[in-house]
């Protein structure tokens, strides 16, 4: 077996996850968001076994790393500080422009699992930091600090469920590269080494991230209806809208019932209040999530599919951003309806944006 040097963020990180919390909440709240700089293609200790490892495992798992960061992202939602200052920046006012935000998201995460190398990985990270500093001059202007505590947290919306309930969301043992990867994210955004998320390898990362849970994420969710703060409420409503028209199998009602149960500090409320559809859908998640991709040789096949169908999800909405938006603003449609107009669209969307691939292939 290949011997592995200890890498850039395994090594410097000697306070306890009790010790990072407690700092994070005294004094993360205080520290603006970019406290370090850092220029990975300049830095020659990256690990890049590690990266590959974590690119690897990251392509092997599309669809439910797609449903961690979606489910870390909702959670994000209920974090006054963050929700505040994404409201303010009026990115993920509605959900049109939400759909435009995380399907942009979408895109630069996967450019952060892409190799050999760091170089598409900071080409990503230039444009990210730059509209950093752009949110955080806003909030600034509006009496807001973009803080380190906010970013931590979302570093944990990338991460932290996949460390913590890797079985709910159809994942294998989480993968140490994936945790260096998020580590040189936070690093490269600003994240000082004591708070960064990912700093001190898989263990340090997972018991951090269970702390942060407990202290912080759940109890924000479970206090949600308590606090009544309209602008979580706001933000968490756009995200799913944007993220059914990214697709129409995220069906709201049931993803949101799914999210509390994983997340919050109870059983959620009952799903009479939801309708077949959205129940039918519930049930179709969480059993192929936390049954069908766990099965020795089926779960496989099932995962290669789901994986490749993912994909080409998001290549659709990529290059029919427009028209996607267009659909979904068009009429009021059920539910069912757009799932089934979207299935059918499927076939013809491909063969669009085969066509745009062969002349742009010609032309050049």
């Amino acid at each position: 077996m290949q011997k592995m040097k200890p890498p850039v963020g395994q090594m410097t990180c000697t306070s306890s996850s009790k010790d990072r919390l407690e700092m994070l909440l005294s004094r993360g709240r205080s520290l603006p968001h970019n406290l370090t700089t850092s220029d990975l293609s300049q830095d020659d200790k990256i690990d890049q076994f590690l990266m590959q490892e974590g690119i690897s495992y990251f392509h092997a798992n599309f669809l439910s790393m797609f449903v961690c960061m979606l489910t870390g992202l909702l959670s994000l939602m209920y974090v006054k500080s963050v929700s505040v200052i994404l409201h303010i920046t009026g990115k993920s006012s509605s959900p049109s422009l939400a759909f435009r935000r995380y399907l942009n998201t979408l895109r630069h995460t996967t450019m952060w699992y892409t190799g050999p190398g760091v170089d598409t990985m900071t080409k990503s990270l230039m444009e990210v930091r730059a509209k950093h500093r752009g949110a955080a001059k806003i909030a600034m202007s509006k009496g807001h600090l973009m803080s380190q505590y906010d970013m931590v947290l979302t570093q944990w919306a990338f991460i932290g469920p996949a460390l913590i309930f890797p079985s709910s969301l159809g994942l294998p043992p989480p993968s140490p590269g994936m945790v260096y990867i998020m580590y040189l994210v936070g690093r490269y955004l600003g994240v000082s080494e004591s708070l960064n998320l990912c700093s001190g390898g898989i263990a340090n990362a997972t018991d951090y991230s269970q702390m942060i849970h407990n202290h912080i994420i759940q109890p924000a969710i479970t206090n949600m209806d308590n606090d009544k703060n309209k602008v979580s409420l706001e933000m968490a409503g756009h995200l799913m809208k944007g993220m059914n028209m990214i697709n129409p199998f995220i069906d709201p009602s049931a993803f949101h019932f799914w999210f509390l149960r994983l997340l919050s500090d109870g059983t959620p409320s009952s799903t009479k209040t939801m309708n077949i559809q959205s129940i039918l859908l519930l049930k179709v998640q969480s059993f192929i999530l936390g049954t069908v991709l766990h099965l020795p040789v089926v779960g496989n096949v099932m995962r290669h599919m789901a994986n490749m169908l993912m994909r080409l999800n998001i290549l659709l909405v990529s290059d029919w951003e427009e028209l996607t938006i267009w659909f979904h603003q068009l009429a009021d449609w059920p539910a069912w309806q757009k799932i089934v107009l979207v299935v059918l669209g499927i076939p013809v969307l491909s063969l669009g944006s085969g066509v745009r691939r062969l002349k742009t292939f010609c032309i050049n």
